[in-house]
């Protein structure tokens, strides 16, 4: 039966095994590619998914191209060495409204 579901065999998770791994060793490899903060709308990914589970199995591959397409864009990526950019824009923003008396104009950095 076509679709079927059944138990990987040893190679099957060996393969499935080294493609999760490079999937994630090239997520890390082009992490600086990726915009640091999310790039959608809550809510966004109610509209992306399907009304009902799959019946059938889906291969590895559908399920890393749908997290590359449907759950990266609203990811905040922490590991980006541009995180750090933003942090510190954030630090300096806030010094100097601060410096500046104006508390109401720091409403959006909620870490003070």
């Amino acid at each position: 039966m076509e679709g079927e579901l059944k138990p990987m065999d040893a190679e099957q998770l060996r393969e499935n095994a080294h493609k999760m791994v490079d999937f994630i060793a090239d997520y890390y490899k082009n992490i600086e590619n990726f915009p640091v903060l999310s790039q959608v709308e809550p809510g966004y990914l109610c509209k992306l998914l399907p009304d009902a589970a799959p019946t059938r199995p889906e291969t590895l591959q559908d399920v890393l191209d749908d997290v590359q397409a449907k759950i990266f864009p609203g990811v905040t990526h922490w590991q980006s060495p541009d995180f750090l950019h933003i942090i510190l824009l954030i630090a300096v923003l806030r010094g100097f409204w601060e410096k500046c008396s104006v508390p109401e104009l720091i409403w959006w950095d909620s870490a003070g």
